[in-house]
């Protein structure tokens, strides 16, 4: 329970930051994700080529208004800072009712008292969030608008950790922290690895678990730009959307049949609470799109609770924060994490072929049907396959696979679960 108050302490000092995809906000966001854990930040100049994305400039705002025409303010940042439009452009002009309710205004009619997050990255645009109750003030045919803020060049930055494990099989989990004012919509599944970070560290692991907090999409992309991916990263896992009451739902990796999703499948059986499945890109997408795009490639799947009705508005805050569900979600990923371990069970260490003489393996299973079970086995034992797949597909009794396991283990040739 104590990762689960640390986890929240992190979203109590965070969550109302003003947190654009690279911003004072969110480096703030990071250094404190920095107090507990050991996290690399890697960071990326304005402008650098990314794939086929670029870096954009960085944002900050110091305040934003709309004003009738005799001047009194009817709508500012001091009335909720979600009220400008992420990454909007500076402007102070006069504006006719016509075009700013038309091109500049956003709200919600099944929210009346909800702000909007809005945002408009990659477009020089400009615009404000209102709340459907303030819109009835607009009723002058001008009014004057006014955003101050800056586009700058400080760097795009992603928050990494790695957890070590005895194989060189990686999973990868990623968590978006750039949705400013949001609790659930990403932050909460920062704070969700947060909170896993420090329960496999309790714990001996088979697998390497790399976090990686990011900017949303761009973020994953300039990463894994620098970092191309490794064929022992061998699956994904996105979070997001898991502090508030709702359905927790698993979105199954592009194929739909990844070591992960299948050992999802079989602990919602027994869990606790019902787990909605779907296919891939059927709920909102996040960086699992990205981890298993081109280029790329990493099985991935999503985790999060859906529907969420205030979604991208100011009424997903500390209020909407619940603890059960939080809690819920982590232990289900947790149980997840450690079921996956446990089906794969070995993890080969060694490269090519494997010379059975060297190790006194050949008589054993040097020829006939052991030979093409092991050249099988032994081929799959990669952290993708479960170790009931390897058995059917190599022909190998559950128990002849686990004295082979046994014979690979003894010469330190497959690293083992325990």
């Amino acid at each position: 329970m104590s990762e689960i108050l640390e986890a929240k302490a992190f979203l109590d000092d965070t969550w109302n930051l003003n947190r654009a995809l690279s911003s004072a906000g969110l480096s703030e966001t990071l250094n404190r994700l920095g107090q507990d854990v050991d996290l690399e930040i890697h960071s990326f100049d304005v402008g650098s080529k990314v794939f086929s994305w670029t870096i954009p400039p960085s944002w900050n705002v110091t305040s934003g208004a709309i004003s009738d025409s005799a001047g009194n303010v009817i709508w500012s940042t001091k009335d909720h800072p979600l009220a400008v439009w992420t990454n909007s452009i500076p402007v102070n002009k006069s504006i006719s009712r016509e075009d700013l309710l038309a091109h500049h205004v956003s709200y919600r009619k099944d929210y009346p008292t909800a702000v909007p997050y809005e945002y408009v990255y990659y477009s020089f645009k400009w615009g404000f969030s209102i709340s459907a109750k303030a819109i009835e003030k607009l009723k002058d045919e001008s009014f004057h608008v006014y955003v101050d803020a800056e586009h700058g060049n400080d760097p795009l930055q992603v928050g990494r950790f790695m957890l070590p494990g005895q194989s060189s099989a990686t999973i990868v989990l990623t968590a978006h922290i750039d949705h400013p004012y949001q609790v659930s919509d990403g932050l909460s599944g920062a704070a969700g690895l947060l909170a896993l970070i420090k329960r496999l560290g309790r714990r001996s692991r088979l697998f390497n678990y790399e976090f990686l907090f990011v900017p949303e999409t761009i973020g994953t992309l300039a990463y894994f730009s620098r970092f191309p991916r490794s064929e022992n990263q061998i699956a994904g896992l996105h979070v997001d959307m898991i502090s508030h009451v709702g359905n927790m739902t698993f979105q199954k990796s592009l194929l739909g049949h990844s070591s992960l999703d299948h050992t999802a499948e079989l602990a919602a059986r027994t869990w606790r609470e019902n787990i909605d499945f779907t296919n891939y890109r059927e709920l909102p997408g996040n960086d699992e799109v990205i981890l298993g795009g081109p280029g790329i490639g990493i099985p991935s799947s999503l985790v999060m609770r859906w529907p969420f009705g205030a979604y991208h508005t100011s009424l997903d805050n500390m209020d909407a924060f619940d603890v059960g569900s939080f809690e819920g979600a982590v232990d289900f990923i947790d149980l997840l994490l450690l079921n996956l371990e446990k089906s794969v069970g070995a993890v080969a260490n060694y490269q090519g072929m494997l010379s059975l003489s060297a190790y006194g393996l050949f008589e054993k299973y040097g020829e006939g049907r052991l030979r093409r079970g092991f050249e099988i086995a032994s081929s799959m034992m990669t952290g993708q396959h479960t170790l009931k797949e390897i058995s059917k597909r190599s022909d190998l009794s559950p128990e002849e696979l686990d004295i082979l396991v046994e014979d690979l283990a003894k010469h330190n040739l497959v690293d083992v679960h325990s």
